[in-house]
């Protein structure tokens, strides 16, 4: 998979690299705004109608389950964000994501089967040409959600931290190809440096804590360059409180202050 896919050609790459390109100019350090643009200008070049990502992590220490039960062998969705689709749709898929349905979802298990490596699937690459979908539980939720065909890539940070991205056409529209996938795929060998930097704002490398809600929203105040005073008026709370807010902050992702975090964020972790 380290060699580029022969059903690619040299204008495939050249709009590759415009997307990274397109997407540098963009703040550092708002990866879910950096994230929404890349959503769009992905969805152009596959010709998708939505897309999604999913965080997720591997914890074989305290699973959930004992592994021999476990169908995904230990690794759980922690946070997703969704480009386009109604509210009900978004709805339908944190719930799904949430009630751990999808361990029962044959595409999941069969993608997450080969955790480790960059990849990226067409249905049929996963469940074969000729297996029937009707009756399988993601072959339902796609047809609750009127989609027509989805692609997935991963792009894997280390043995236990997987960044996921689904591609979904609506009903009615051509079936992915495998150069749609193949495209895919080549962007999720250079997603590493925008993928840590997510994981990074929730705090769910490995070494961090988890990050509230609230201690994100300070995180990227403090990375705006604010004070810890405006980012106290920013949030309606107390400079005291934004100090305590920091001090989290800097506790969960492994540093000791403001210059620690900026850099951090200039320059990720190359190795986790």
């Amino acid at each position: 998979m380290d060699t580029p896919p022969k059903t690619l050609d040299r204008d495939d790459f050249f709009q590759i690299s415009r997307l990274w390109v397109s997407y540098s100019t963009k703040p550092l350090h708002r990866p879910l705004l950096i994230l929404d643009h890349f959503f769009e200008k992905l969805c152009e070049l596959t010709e998708s109608h939505n897309a999604f990502c999913v965080l997720a992590l591997c914890n074989n220490e305290n699973p959930t389950l004992p592994l021999s039960e476990d169908p995904l062998d230990g690794w759980r969705a922690t946070e997703s964000m969704a480009f386009r689709g109604s509210q009900e749709e978004r709805t339908i898929g944190f719930n799904y994501r949430d009630s751990f349905e999808y361990a029962k979802d044959e595409i999941t298990v069969a993608n997450v089967a080969q955790a480790g490596q960059h990849r990226a699937f067409l249905i049929e690459d996963l469940i074969g040409e000729d297996t029937p979908r009707d009756g399988m539980l993601f072959w339902e939720l796609l047809k609750t959600l009127e989609i027509e065909d989805r692609i997935v890539g991963t792009h894997t940070l280390c043995p236990t931290v997987e960044f996921f991205i689904g591609l979904d056409r609506l009903e009615g529209s051509p079936h992915y190809t495998t150069r749609e996938r193949d495209l895919l795929l080549e962007v999720m060998r250079g997603m590493r440096t925008l993928a840590t930097r997510l994981f990074m704002s929730f705090g769910l490398l490995p070494g961090q804590e988890s990050l509230t809600p609230r201690e994100q929203t300070a995180l990227h105040l403090l990375l705006d360059g604010l004070s810890e005073k405006e980012v106290g008026a920013a949030m309606g709370i107390t400079p005291a409180s934004a100090h305590q807010y920091a001090v989290s902050i800097y506790r969960k992702l492994g540093v000791n202050s403001r210059p620690q975090l900026l850099n951090l964020w200039l320059d990720p972790p190359s190795q986790l």
